[in-house]
């Protein structure tokens, strides 16, 4: 994608982007809890879990800015910031009763098994690497569709149904 929208200046962007995608992950999945919390009538563990979160990041920063590190590094303590937010929420959550972790676990499997498979395909696979970046994009976009097709049919063509019927 980066080939293809900005210059080489910005190859190294290609290399933070994954690594805050999967902290986008952590967050969302958090923004789930925090509803549950919310409507469980316990706010407070929002404030508690956007605490940790800036705790953790200003903590983990401090101790980055003691090393000679990159931007990099500091991308990968933005994603371990959002994995300390998803493990106090997902504690939390389980305080609450919300104990099965099956749906996370297996959403956030087929996300890195995807990337990597991405990944593969795009610099290592032949007849894909040698395209020209739109059309690696596009097969990038077929090989997502059909990897989580099966999960669109068991779980929201049946709610498609139900909401029209």
């Amino acid at each position: 994608f980066f080939s293809l929208a900005y210059d080489e200046r910005y190859a190294q962007a290609a290399v933070y982007l994954p690594i805050l995608a999967v902290g986008v992950w952590f967050s969302s999945i958090g923004g789930m809890y925090g509803a549950a919390f919310l409507a469980l009538g316990r706010p407070k563990w929002i404030a508690l879990v956007s605490g940790v979160k800036v705790a953790s990041f200003a903590l983990m920063l401090a101790v980055l800015s003691q090393f000679d590190s990159t931007l990099t590094m500091a991308t990968v303590v933005v994603l371990a910031s959002e994995l300390m937010t998803f493990a106090v929420s997902r504690y939390l959550g389980w305080r609450l009763g919300l104990k099965s972790m099956r749906a996370e676990a297996s959403m956030l499997l087929m996300l890195l098994a995807c990337s990597a498979v991405g990944l593969l395909l795009v610099r290592d696979f032949g007849p894909v690497a040698a395209l020209h970046p739109l059309a690696q994009l596009m097969v990038l976009g077929v090989v997502t569709s059909l990897a989580f097709a099966p999960f669109i049919i068991k779980l929201v063509v049946p709610l498609i149904r139900q909401r029209n019927t």
